[in-house]
């Protein structure tokens, strides 16, 4: 018998959409390069969702990180369960100034949702988990199918990605 927490991502999981996987996936192609970014535990998701890109060959950054300033052609990718934190809206005013595109990924109808240029809302069960555990569960295997639909459809093969990943380890 799975636990409830299992059971709770197992129900998040079955409730994501094929269609968004495809979206982020359209989003990473058509972007000159990829600027992630996330409060909180979101963040951490949204971190090791940039360094997957990077295996992939792309140039991503997280926000707060060293990076360079965002310009035209360059996707602004937003994770937030609640989409209202006032921190999440800098780097959009500045991707919106420099002629960037933004996603998000979040739940329901928010702020972040409203400014952005595609969003993908997460449908969650109600949770026993602590704040947005369940969010950011499901945001980072959202990501993880995101990067296994691009890979596969760009024929990237793992021996690529073996020669983007760090190699001091």
């Amino acid at each position: 018998m799975k636990s409830v927490v299992l059971k709770e991502l197992c129900d998040a999981i079955e409730w994501m959409n094929h269609s968004d996987i495809v979206t982020i996936a359209q989003e990473i192609k058509r972007a000159k390069r990829i600027f992630v970014w996330g409060l909180g535990r979101s963040g951490l998701a949204g971190r090791a969702f940039a360094i997957r890109l990077c295996h992939l060959g792309k140039q991503a950054y997280f926000i707060g990180d060293l990076c360079p300033p965002i310009s035209a052609g360059d996707l602004l990718l937003i994770i937030s369960s609640s989409g209202k934190k006032k921190m999440l809206f800098p780097p959009i005013t500045a991707a919106r100034k420099a002629g960037g595109r933004i996603l998000s990924v979040t739940t329901g109808e928010n702020r972040l949702r409203k400014v952005s240029d595609a969003a993908i809302a997460l449908r969650l069960p109600s949770s026993v988990q602590f704040a947005g555990s369940l969010f950011e569960q499901a945001a980072f295997i959202l990501l993880e199918e995101a990067v296994h639909f691009y890979r596969k459809k760009q024929h990237i093969p793992f021996s690529v990605m073996e020669k983007n990943h760090a190699n001091w380890e």
